[in-house]
């Protein structure tokens, strides 16, 4: 294996996911995808190091009576490897031992980080607390890039994710961040590639209130540009289903937004004149959220209140 992850790093950056490309495939129901997944790990080059497939497999169609339409054959493919890199993996498991670190440093990271919110859901407070003579933390330390596939950044700092225990440990499992991409909190947020948006929004100011008592109208998440980071983090944290529970807020925050126009708004500030230091803050008030983009992390469904009041034109871009 060293030779091959030598002469061509990148292919040598594959190999080592093979477990992960090879049950992605298994999965997977259509013959052409199946083909397309294996075949970006196996090649012409290295074809050799793989049983259970051959070099003629990788030039065939993908149709009935292939290695790509049968999920056994599928399984029975194996890399000559593997054993070797798993033999690796366990000795940087034994150096970079993350229950060590955990003991000691855990509940300290998570709250150096200043991390209030969920950053994957932006729906659960990260919360410290104190037990005894401990210090605690209401979230999970998330490993990004899981500690099983990559264990020499089982205590990276730019690994670990404050998380909720719902996205961590129900939602994100096993999902390798590497194989199939996700946006990572650290370099950026879904800010306006992915935007909350409702079904006919501009119809909704004028609609009957109890349209939105009932919360009869649609709204998801809706990408202004493809973005796969972005598809895979929705579809993972399962974030467009676990929205449609806070139909009532989105109802509420639309009759406020009926309320509550700018000049009333105005007229409020001048008549508790020293109450409020701006628009801003009152508006905040009004509607019990940020409304800036850059403070979406530090309250739940901030993002959710900013998108749904600019769909429905009470934010102006």
């Amino acid at each position: 294996m060293g030779s091959v992850l030598c002469n061509d790093s990148k292919q040598g950056r594959f190999l080592s996911r093979w477990p992960t490309i090879q049950k992605r495939a298994i999965d997977e129901t259509n013959k052409s995808k199946r083909k397309s997944l294996l075949t970006s790990v196996i090649t012409e080059t290295n074809v050799h190091l793989f049983s259970g497939i051959t070099a003629e497999d990788l030039t065939i169609t993908p149709k009935n009576c292939t290695v790509y339409s049968s999920q056994v054959r599928i399984k029975a493919i194996r890399f000559s490897e593997l054993d070797h890199i798993n033999s690796i993996k366990s000795s940087f498991k034994q150096e970079f031992d993350y229950d060590v670190f955990a003991r000691s440093f855990r509940s300290r990271l998570i709250q150096a980080m200043h991390t209030t919110v969920c950053p994957y859901c932006n729906r659960q407070y990260i919360t410290m607390y104190q037990k005894g003579d401990d210090l605690r933390a209401s979230a999970d330390l998330d490993h990004f890039f899981s500690q099983s596939d990559y264990p020499f950044l089982a205590i990276s700092v730019y690994n670990l994710i404050p998380s909720c225990q719902i996205c961590n440990s129900r939602l994100k499992g096993d999902i390798d961040f590497y194989a199939i991409p996700h946006i990572n909190p650290y370099e950026r947020g879904f800010d306006n590639t992915a935007t909350f948006k409702i079904q006919d929004a501009t119809l909704l100011l004028d609609s009957p209130d109890v349209q939105l008592k009932t919360g009869t109208f649609k709204y998801g998440l809706v990408l202004s540009r493809p973005d796969a980071e972005i598809e895979n983090a929705i579809r993972t944290f399962c974030l467009n289903e676990h929205y449609q529970t806070h139909q009532d807020y989105v109802g509420e925050l639309i009759s406020k937004a009926k309320i509550y126009s700018e000049g009333q708004i105005k007229e409020y500030l001048e008549q508790f004149e020293g109450l409020f230091d701006s628009y801003e803050e009152f508006s905040g008030i009004l509607f019990g959220n940020y409304l800036s983009q850059e403070d979406q992390g530090k309250r739940p469904l901030a993002k959710l209140t900013q998108d749904i009041l600019t769909d429905i034109g009470w934010i102006k871009n």
